[in-house]
């Protein structure tokens, strides 16, 4: 879709700053407003949704690892431990702030956190969906 709105078949679009800003720099795009609550500092002039438009509004992308039930505990360990190793990481955590990514402490979105916060997301934005007549099938 991005490339659409780069040729001008759509007029606008949601992206995620990671695959917007380079777009953004070089000025085939033109941003205007971020979803995040706060501006990003790679684009202290956009203004947000929440400041402008929609107060309170906040939107962000987010991801998650996720095993079957029943994987081993030690598996488990292993899995989050490499991932919170790596979520620490200057060399990681600085190319992710290059893009405009903004990290959230990940030992908050481990386990059962990680569990709550996609219940939350799940009934947030199906909430959202049935307002808009979506369906989530």
């Amino acid at each position: 879709m991005l490339i659409d709105v780069i040729g001008g078949q759509v007029d606008g679009m949601l992206d995620q700053t990671n695959t917007a800003l380079p777009q953004i720099k070089e000025g085939k795009v033109r941003p205007l407003v971020v979803t995040s609550k706060v501006r990003l500092p790679q684009l202290k002039d956009v203004p947000t949704l929440n400041e402008t438009v929609m107060p309170g509004f906040e939107a962000s992308t987010w991801y998650g690892i996720y095993a079957p039930k029943g994987t081993p505990k030690a598996a488990v360990d292993k899995v989050q431990n490499a991932y919170l190793k790596v979520m620490k990481d200057k060399v990681y955590t600085g190319k992710m702030a290059e893009q405009a990514i903004q990290m959230l402490p990940a030992e908050q979105y481990t386990g059962d956190a990680l569990a709550k916060h996609t219940e939350s997301e799940v009934a947030r934005w199906r909430a959202v969906a049935a307002r808009s007549w979506l369906s989530l099938d």
